[in-house]
Parts: structure tokens; sequence; C-alpha cells
């Protein structure tokens, strides 16, 4: 398999990275019991400990590593070009908030249905600690959003990849603090198709260098 090839392959892991998180949000009966588990602590408990939670904290996981795959992939097709050091750090930042996003995802996966289970019996005073890992959540959505700001850039500075592909991927992340899950949808379709757009146009040109391939 060819270099051209294993990075489109890459890209494409990074599509079904887009399809894991658009699917998981049929998964989520509240977000915005995640931001104040104190509004209904009921609800937010049954929430938690459910198998739905578990599948939605879980595909944020799988969807992450998807991620970082396909941020990779998509530095070493820019990387032949004139924007390679607003690639590089594209990725550096993407990929610095992709650990963080693991730990929040990690934190959702893990603590969240623990402290649910608690809070069954000592009561909502346990959900408190929910709280605690708010800044794995804004560290990662800061450092992503520095790195597909300068991917952004490093697109439309290149002449491998349509400027609104890139631009497509930043909307939809721009969107995701929106807790309205016609919203959601609509980010994550957003990151899909501007994921879905650069993976085609890479196993387009494959086969082509840099100066020759046609967007």
């Amino acid at each position: 398999m060819s270099l051209g090839a294993r990075i489109a392959a890459g890209l494409w892991l990074g599509v079904l990275g887009a399809v894991f998180f658009f699917v998981g949000e049929f998964f989520l009966a509240d977000e915005t019991l995640l931001i104040d588990p104190s509004r209904d602590p009921d609800a937010f408990v049954a929430m938690v400990t459910s198998r739905d939670f578990a599948f939605f904290a879980g595909r944020g996981l799988v969807g992450i590593a998807l991620e970082v795959v396909g941020a990779f992939a998509l530095y070493l097709y820019l990387a032949p070009t004139r924007s390679e050091a607003w690639a590089f750090w594209g990725f550096l930042l993407a990929t610095l908030g992709d650990l963080f996003g693991a730990g929040s995802f990690a934190l959702l996966y893990v603590a969240l249905p623990g402290i649910g289970a608690v809070a069954q019996t000592e009561g909502p005073a346990m959900l408190g600690a929910v709280q605690g890992g708010e800044f794995l959540f804004v560290l990662n959505g800061v450092l992503t959003l520095l790195g597909l700001v300068c991917f952004a850039v490093a697109i439309a500075r290149s002449d491998r990849l349509p400027t609104a592909s890139g631009l497509c991927v930043l909307l939809g992340f721009l969107l995701v603090p929106v807790p309205v899950f016609a919203i959601q949808l609509l980010a994550n379709a957003l990151w899909g198709v501007g994921a879905v757009w650069m993976a085609w146009v890479a196993t387009r040109n494959r086969g082509a260098t840099p100066s020759a391939a046609a967007i």
C-alpha cells in the first residue's frame, strides 16, 4: 500500500470517528443534565446508570482515538505543502485537546455511573462531585478549537484540499457546546461532511504529487 493510500485510509478512519459521534447523540437522554445535575437529580442518576449512557461515553473514547488517526493523516497529507507549519500546529493542538477529551469521556464512562449509583443510596449531595471534571472539557474545547483553526488555515493555504472542507469541520466544532439535540446533530453532521470531503479528495489524489493534486 502506497503512502498516499495509507493517508487516505487514515482520513477515512477519521470519518468513522465522526460517525461514532453522530450516532452517539441518539443515546444521550438530556445533555443539559450533564451541565447541571441538580436541576433533576433523579433523572440524572437514571441517565448515567443506563446502558445508553455507557454507549454514549464509550463511543466518545473510540471516536477520539479515530480522530487522532484522522488528524495525523491530515498532517501527513498537508506536510509536503507550504502550509506544513500550520498543519503541524493543528495536529499538535488538536491531539493535545483529544487527550483531555479522552479524559473527559473516561470520566463519563467510569466515574459518573459510580457517582450515580452512590447517589441512589446516599442522596443527591453526591452529585457535587460531577463538577470536578469540568476543566477537562474546557481544556479539550480550547485546544481542539485552536488546532482546528490551524488546520483550517493550513487547508486554505494548500493546493490539496478545498477550503470549505476545513471550515465545515471548524463550524461543526463551534456548535458542539450548544446543548440542544438538533444543534448537536448539525454539529456532528458538519464535522462529518468536512471529514468525508477531505478523505474523498485525498483518495482521488492519492497517487499525485502535491503540486499536481487537482481539487
